[in-house]
Protein backbone atom coordinates (compact mmCIF):
# COMPACT_ATOMS: atom_id res chain seq x y z
CA UNK A 1 0.00 0.00 0.00
CA UNK A 2 1.35 3.56 -0.82
CA UNK A 3 0.88 6.14 1.43
CA UNK A 4 -1.06 9.54 1.00
CA UNK A 5 2.46 11.17 1.25
CA UNK A 6 3.93 9.18 -1.32
CA UNK A 7 1.22 9.35 -4.06
CA UNK A 8 0.88 12.95 -3.44
CA UNK A 9 4.90 13.36 -4.21
CA UNK A 10 4.86 11.25 -7.06
CA UNK A 11 2.10 13.17 -8.57
CA UNK A 12 3.69 16.64 -7.91
CA UNK A 13 7.06 14.84 -9.43
CA UNK A 14 5.52 13.15 -12.54
CA UNK A 15 3.35 16.85 -12.96
CA UNK A 16 6.82 18.67 -13.51
CA UNK A 17 8.41 15.62 -15.82
CA UNK A 18 5.31 15.59 -17.87
CA UNK A 19 4.72 18.83 -18.52
CA UNK A 20 8.40 19.53 -20.08
CA UNK A 21 7.55 19.70 -23.67
CA UNK A 22 8.32 16.69 -25.55
CA UNK A 23 7.17 15.17 -28.91
CA UNK A 24 3.89 13.79 -27.52
CA UNK A 25 3.16 17.90 -26.44
CA UNK A 26 3.51 18.63 -30.16
CA UNK A 27 1.71 15.89 -31.85
CA UNK A 28 -1.37 16.33 -29.50
CA UNK A 29 -1.12 19.81 -30.12
CA UNK A 30 -1.19 19.29 -34.42
CA UNK A 31 -4.25 16.49 -33.45
CA UNK A 32 -6.25 18.83 -31.44
CA UNK A 33 -5.92 21.59 -33.95
CA UNK A 34 -7.91 18.48 -36.32
CA UNK A 35 -10.58 17.87 -33.89
CA UNK A 36 -11.81 16.25 -30.71
CA UNK A 37 -11.88 12.92 -32.61
CA UNK A 38 -8.22 13.17 -33.88
CA UNK A 39 -6.91 14.52 -30.21
CA UNK A 40 -8.51 11.74 -28.70
CA UNK A 41 -6.73 9.14 -30.95
CA UNK A 42 -3.66 10.27 -30.65
CA UNK A 43 -3.74 10.78 -26.89
CA UNK A 44 -5.02 6.76 -26.47
CA UNK A 45 -2.67 6.00 -28.58
CA UNK A 46 0.54 7.90 -26.78
CA UNK A 47 -1.07 6.26 -23.22
CA UNK A 48 -1.20 2.55 -24.81
CA UNK A 49 2.23 3.38 -26.08
CA UNK A 50 3.12 3.90 -21.77
CA UNK A 51 1.51 1.08 -20.32
CA UNK A 52 3.96 -0.85 -23.10
CA UNK A 53 7.10 1.04 -21.82
CA UNK A 54 5.70 0.35 -18.33
CA UNK A 55 5.49 -3.05 -18.36
CA UNK A 56 9.13 -2.98 -20.42
CA UNK A 57 10.33 -1.16 -17.07
CA UNK A 58 8.58 -3.52 -14.77
CA UNK A 59 9.92 -7.09 -16.28
CA UNK A 60 13.62 -5.78 -16.66
CA UNK A 61 14.19 -4.35 -20.10
CA UNK A 62 16.12 -1.49 -19.07
CA UNK A 63 18.44 -4.46 -17.13
CA UNK A 64 18.41 -5.98 -20.86
CA UNK A 65 19.29 -2.32 -22.12
CA UNK A 66 22.16 -1.58 -20.28
CA UNK A 67 23.96 -4.84 -20.55
CA UNK A 68 23.51 -4.36 -24.71
CA UNK A 69 23.72 -0.59 -25.06
CA UNK A 70 23.66 -0.88 -28.67
CA UNK A 71 19.71 -1.98 -28.54
CA UNK A 72 18.77 1.59 -27.31
CA UNK A 73 20.92 3.18 -29.82
CA UNK A 74 19.42 1.23 -32.57
CA UNK A 75 15.82 2.08 -31.65
CA UNK A 76 16.72 5.90 -31.06
CA UNK A 77 17.90 6.10 -35.15
CA UNK A 78 14.83 4.56 -36.06
CA UNK A 79 12.53 6.88 -33.45
CA UNK A 80 14.19 10.17 -34.40
CA UNK A 81 13.64 8.91 -38.04
CA UNK A 82 9.93 8.55 -37.38
CA UNK A 83 9.33 12.04 -35.05
CA UNK A 84 10.61 13.30 -38.17
CA UNK A 85 7.99 11.21 -40.49
CA UNK A 86 5.61 12.41 -38.51
CA UNK A 87 6.71 16.12 -38.39
CA UNK A 88 7.36 16.26 -42.34
CA UNK A 89 4.01 14.81 -42.84
CA UNK A 90 2.39 17.80 -40.70
CA UNK A 91 4.27 20.32 -42.53
CA UNK A 92 2.91 19.56 -45.85
CA UNK A 93 -0.49 19.11 -44.87
CA UNK A 94 0.34 22.53 -43.39
CA UNK A 95 1.30 23.55 -46.88
CA UNK A 96 -1.51 21.66 -48.58
CA UNK A 97 -4.29 22.95 -45.50
CA UNK A 98 -5.61 19.21 -45.70
CA UNK A 99 -5.98 18.92 -41.94
CA UNK A 100 -6.98 15.69 -41.13
CA UNK A 101 -7.74 14.30 -44.45
CA UNK A 102 -6.11 12.50 -46.56
CA UNK A 103 -4.88 12.71 -50.62
CA UNK A 104 -8.61 11.58 -51.26
CA UNK A 105 -9.69 14.46 -49.48
CA UNK A 106 -12.06 11.87 -47.04
CA UNK A 107 -11.67 12.89 -42.89
CA UNK A 108 -8.99 10.36 -41.31
CA UNK A 109 -10.74 8.33 -38.44
CA UNK A 110 -8.96 8.35 -34.92
CA UNK A 111 -7.57 5.04 -35.36
CA UNK A 112 -5.24 6.51 -37.73
CA UNK A 113 -4.10 8.88 -34.85
CA UNK A 114 -4.00 6.10 -32.73
CA UNK A 115 -1.59 4.19 -34.24
CA UNK A 116 0.69 7.20 -34.81
CA UNK A 117 0.47 8.11 -30.86
CA UNK A 118 1.07 4.27 -30.45
CA UNK A 119 4.35 4.30 -32.73
CA UNK A 120 5.27 7.86 -31.44
CA UNK A 121 5.63 6.53 -27.73
CA UNK A 122 7.36 3.39 -28.92
CA UNK A 123 10.00 5.03 -31.06
CA UNK A 124 11.61 6.51 -27.76
CA UNK A 125 12.92 3.91 -25.67
CA UNK A 126 14.31 6.48 -23.20
CA UNK A 127 11.26 5.84 -20.71
CA UNK A 128 11.89 2.88 -20.36
CA UNK A 129 15.38 3.95 -18.45
CA UNK A 130 13.12 6.33 -17.10
CA UNK A 131 10.44 4.41 -15.40
CA UNK A 132 12.63 2.02 -14.44
CA UNK A 133 14.20 4.42 -11.93
CA UNK A 134 11.99 7.18 -11.22
CA UNK A 135 9.09 4.26 -10.62
CA UNK A 136 11.08 2.44 -7.48
CA UNK A 137 11.57 5.83 -5.55
CA UNK A 138 8.64 5.84 -4.67
CA UNK A 139 7.84 1.97 -3.37
CA UNK A 140 7.32 1.56 0.16
CA UNK A 141 10.70 1.02 2.00
CA UNK A 142 11.75 -2.85 1.53
CA UNK A 143 9.46 -3.59 -1.16
CA UNK A 144 11.30 -5.11 -4.42
CA UNK A 145 10.29 -3.47 -7.45
CA UNK A 146 7.66 -5.91 -9.22
CA UNK A 147 4.90 -5.61 -11.88
CA UNK A 148 2.35 -4.46 -10.02
CA UNK A 149 3.74 -2.37 -8.16
CA UNK A 150 4.99 -0.39 -11.44
CA UNK A 151 1.73 -0.70 -12.83
CA UNK A 152 0.15 0.62 -9.98
CA UNK A 153 2.62 4.18 -9.93
CA UNK A 154 2.20 3.78 -14.04
CA UNK A 155 -1.92 4.23 -13.46
CA UNK A 156 -1.20 7.24 -11.21
CA UNK A 157 1.19 8.28 -14.21
CA UNK A 158 -0.95 7.80 -16.90
CA UNK A 159 -3.94 9.22 -14.96
CA UNK A 160 -1.65 12.70 -14.64
CA UNK A 161 -1.03 12.31 -18.69
CA UNK A 162 -4.25 12.39 -19.30
CA UNK A 163 -5.45 15.26 -17.35
CA UNK A 164 -2.47 17.26 -18.81
CA UNK A 165 -3.47 16.06 -22.54
CA UNK A 166 -7.00 16.60 -22.01
CA UNK A 167 -6.23 20.31 -20.76
CA UNK A 168 -3.89 21.45 -23.79
CA UNK A 169 -6.24 20.06 -26.01
CA UNK A 170 -9.22 22.16 -24.47
CA UNK A 171 -7.05 25.06 -24.65
CA UNK A 172 -6.19 24.13 -28.21
CA UNK A 173 -10.14 24.43 -29.19
CA UNK A 174 -10.62 27.03 -27.00
CA UNK A 175 -8.32 29.33 -28.71
CA UNK A 176 -9.57 28.26 -32.06
CA UNK A 177 -12.96 29.41 -31.34
CA UNK A 178 -11.93 32.57 -29.64
CA UNK A 179 -9.97 33.42 -32.15
CA UNK A 180 -9.22 32.65 -36.06
CA UNK A 181 -10.15 29.18 -36.49
CA UNK A 182 -7.38 29.31 -39.11
CA UNK A 183 -4.92 29.95 -36.40
CA UNK A 184 -5.27 26.62 -35.15
CA UNK A 185 -7.14 24.46 -37.30
CA UNK A 186 -4.99 23.71 -40.73
CA UNK A 187 -1.85 25.12 -41.61
CA UNK A 188 -0.26 27.62 -38.80
CA UNK A 189 -0.49 25.11 -35.53
CA UNK A 190 0.46 22.13 -37.97
CA UNK A 191 3.47 24.00 -39.05
CA UNK A 192 4.73 24.45 -35.57
CA UNK A 193 4.02 21.41 -34.52
CA UNK A 194 5.63 19.85 -37.16
CA UNK A 195 8.84 22.24 -37.03
CA UNK A 196 8.40 21.26 -33.34
CA UNK A 197 8.53 17.47 -34.45
CA UNK A 198 11.61 17.93 -36.74
CA UNK A 199 13.79 19.83 -34.01
CA UNK A 200 12.66 16.87 -30.85
CA UNK A 201 14.29 14.08 -34.03
CA UNK A 202 17.19 16.47 -34.27
CA UNK A 203 17.64 16.40 -30.41
CA UNK A 204 17.13 12.48 -30.22
CA UNK A 205 19.64 11.88 -32.53
CA UNK A 206 22.12 13.80 -31.78
CA UNK A 207 22.16 12.32 -28.14
CA UNK A 208 23.56 9.42 -30.07
CA UNK A 209 27.00 11.45 -31.09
Amino acid sequence: MFAMETIASFVLASSLVILVPGPATFFVMGQAGRGMGAAAGGIAGIVVGDIVLITCAGLGFAALVAQWPFLIDAIKVLGSAYVAYIGIGLIRQSLSSQGSMDKSGQVLPPRHQFAKGIALTLSNPKPIIFFAGFFPAFLPLGQQPTLFGFYALGAIFQIVNLCYFAALTLLVRLFSRSLSRAVFQGSPLNLLSGIALLVCSGILLATLL
